[in-house]
């Protein structure tokens, strides 16, 4: 054990992931569902999926991780990059993968199969983020997204709740509903006040309070984008 081992040793985290320094050229490796969930500890850094991570165990009742609560948020945005190396989560139970993407931040190249997404009074729902100010590019989702709200009017999206940044080359074929006093709900996004880019949507669309559409139930800037689902 010499200085050059401690000294590799202390650049490569071994312990929450399976490597990596967390920088663009030498991002943190996700192999296992606890190193995803570590992500959460390192809102600016780098990383890149290694393989398929299976939650449906791990986040249904009584799990090892229990429900599961989104990475980032308002106060406190996912502001790196997560690389899904072209892989999948499946069986995701609980709220979106992320909450809050910040400015800069960038999710790419991850599916999201068979995930089971809810939010009551207090989030939106959505495959991969309630709320996007960054990047979301090359993803899909396949799994159902539900927003139920009492009081407050929180959205519903295939891929995100509320856009204000940028998705592009993303599609969604799951259910996407706002119930009871939720707000608007879409296929790609709730509302989009970003640019949605060359996505898709096959998916069902519903909203029992407010507006729904197949791409987004309202969008007040650049959307270009198809769908072909039914919505209500």
């Amino acid at each position: 054990y010499n200085d050059s081992m401690k000294f590799l040793f202390e650049e490569e985290n071994v312990y929450d992931f399976a490597g990596g320094t967390g920088t663009m050229e030498n991002p943190y490796k996700i192999e296992t569902m606890f190193h995803l969930n570590n992500v959460r500890h390192y809102l600016d850094a780098h990383f890149i999926q290694m393989n398929d991570i299976d939650l449906t165990e791990a986040t249904a009742d009584n799990g090892i991780l229990g429900a599961w609560q989104s990475i980032g948020t308002s106060s406190d945005e996912f502001t790196g990059s997560y690389d899904g190396g072209e892989n999948v989560i499946k069986g995701l139970q609980g709220k979106s993968l992320f909450k809050y993407i910040g400015e800069n931040g960038v999710v790419q190249n991850l599916g999201m199969v068979d995930g089971k997404v809810f939010s009551s009074d207090d989030s939106s729902a959505a495959g991969i983020a309630q709320l996007n100010y960054g990047t979301i590019s090359n993803c899909y989702n396949t799994g159902n997204a539900t927003a139920t709200s009492y009081w407050n009017c929180y959205d519903s999206g295939g891929i995100a709740g509320s856009n204000y940044g940028t998705i592009s080359n993303c599609y969604n074929i799951g259910n996407v509903a706002s119930l009871l006093y939720s707000h608007y709900s879409g296929g790609i996004a709730g509302s989009n006040y970003g640019t949605i880019n060359n996505c898709y949507n096959t998916g069902n669309v519903t909203a029992k309070c407010d507006s729904s559409g197949g791409i987004a139930a309202v969008s007040y800037t650049h959307l270009r984008a198809h769908e072909t689902g039914a919505y209500l």
